[in-house]
Parts: C-alpha cells; structure tokens; sequence
C-alpha cells in the first residue's frame, strides 16, 4: 500500500494537466466523466408536445395571445435638442442660472430682491450703528496665576 502511494500517479490522477505533459492521444481512449453547469435540454416526448399544443388550443379559443409588448423608446437614443451656443461671456453666475430654470420648471414668480431707496435709508438708519463698531471678544484674564496648594 505505501509502495502504491509513493509510485508516481497516472496523468488522469494529477488534476490539470497540459497536453505536453500526457502521452499522444490518451485523453481519447480515457472515459473522461465532469459535470456540466448547464440545464439539460427537455425531453421532447409525445405527451409533452400534446400538452403545449393542448395549451395553444385553449389559448386560442379564450383569444388569450399575450403578445409582447414593444418597450419605449429609450430617452439616450432619442434626438437631442440643438442649442446655439453663445460665445460671450455670461453676466450671471452658475448659481443664478440654476435658479433662473428652477424658478420656471416650478413656475414661480420672482419677486425683486431689490430694496427701494426709502427703505433702503430706513434700514441703513436703523442698523448702521452696530455695523461701524469694531466688535472684540472678552478672552479673560490674559495671565493665569499658578500657585501651589500648601496646607
């Protein structure tokens, strides 16, 4: 038995092997047994192709055809709209843009941001004081007093 374990092992035992390192042809005279990761094809019998003409028949009678249906038109291989391009530089900025196409997708109104004059002074009147004030934070005491605790 060890004498059979330490004998070097045929070509079929090796696992894979290249067609350099077997004898000519032997891989024909071999029954070669692996398995197959695909289904096998149904048995086509007598029963099988009187049951699908069954079903056929009684489809028919019911005008049952479930036709396929035809799937849209995919939005990548529909045509694109053409837009001129401008070559002059634009005055607003990309944010303002997006705004400007957000607010008529939503079909909002814009309202002027803008303030008039009368108000304007009535603001600036009213907060301009604490704008000209330079304001500084309170840090504390500036210098920390080290002492020991002696008891």
């Amino acid at each position: 038995m060890e004498k059979a374990n330490l004998e070097p092992k045929t070509w079929t035992m090796q696992g894979e092997i290249t067609a350099s390192k077997r004898p000519k042809n032997s891989a024909l005279e071999v029954d070669l047994d692996f398995e197959h990761n695909v289904r096998p094809a149904p048995v086509i019998t007598e029963e099988f192709t009187a049951s699908i003409e069954e079903m056929i028949q009684k489809r028919v009678l019911e005008a049952r055809f479930d036709d396929v249906q035809k799937p849209p038109d995919l939005l990548h291989n529909a045509p694109r709209e053409k837009r001129e391009l401008d070559e002059n530089k634009s005055t607003k900025g990309l944010a303002e843009v997006y705004e400007d196409e957000y607010a008529q997708k939503t079909v909002l109104v814009s309202v002027a941001l803008s303030f008039s004059d009368e108000r304007k002074k009535e603001y600036m009147d009213k907060y301009f004081p604490f704008f000209h004030k330079r304001l500084i934070p309170f840090h504390g005491l500036r210098q920390l007093r080290h002492s020991r605790n002696c008891a």
